[in-house]
């Protein structure tokens, strides 16, 4: 057999091993990213319409209690001002402008170019913010997983599911979870800006 066609040869063989290796790895960021309605819908534990009406129902949960968590947030960074302004961290007057400016895009930033506030000032609002969201991470967490576990319920008595089909949602719910790992961090701050939280 000539060189050249060696040559022709391991190439060809080494073009086809990458793409099966990209294809493998392709395949499994695909079924990483599928989530675990779409896994429980591929095994057969739940049909689409199934998976769909579980989501429809926990987005409705979520909707009903959006004003009621809403209300909770904005009283926990009240409290937190309020800490501040009691170590001495913050003045009245600067807890009452960041809670104002709380509201508005850009608030903060207005803030620390009227001299109202430093950078300083809200670093400290912010890591005292974080840190309440901390001490209070696991009461939300089982109160997030009381109302999950309440609206598969709902399902089951409805007849849309059964009880063993509402078992393996929320085991998938909790694994999926527990593999992505807990962020609070990112999610946490995007949530409190969101709801009026600081902003840089």
């Amino acid at each position: 057999m000539s060189n050249a066609r060696k040559l022709a040869l391991a190439a060809a063989a080494f073009g086809t091993s990458s793409i099966l290796l990209i294809g493998t790895a392709g395949a499994a960021l695909a079924s990483k990213k599928r989530g675990p309605f779409a896994e429980l819908v591929t095994d057969g534990t739940l049909t689409t319409a199934d998976a769909n009406a579980i989501k429809d129902a926990l987005q409705a949960e979520r909707e009903a209690n959006r004003e009621e968590r809403k209300a909770e947030a904005q009283a926990a960074r009240a409290a937190v001002l309020a800490d501040l302004v009691s170590n001495g961290t913050l003045t009245q007057t600067q807890a009452d402008a960041i809670s104002a400016a709380s509201a508005e895009r850009g608030g903060m930033r207005d803030l620390i170019t009227e001299g109202t506030v430093t950078r300083d000032d809200l670093k400290a609002v912010k890591d005292a913010l974080k840190a309440d969201r901390q001490a209070d991470r696991e009461a939300h967490q089982a109160e997030a997983k009381a109302d999950r576990d309440a609206v598969l319920a709902g399902l089951v008595s409805a007849g849309t599911l059964t009880q063993a089909q509402a078992d393996a949602v929320a085991t998938a719910l909790d694994a999926h979870k527990a593999e992505k790992g807990d962020r609070p961090g990112k999610r946490g701050e995007r949530g409190e800006r969101g709801q009026g939280g600081p902003r840089r």
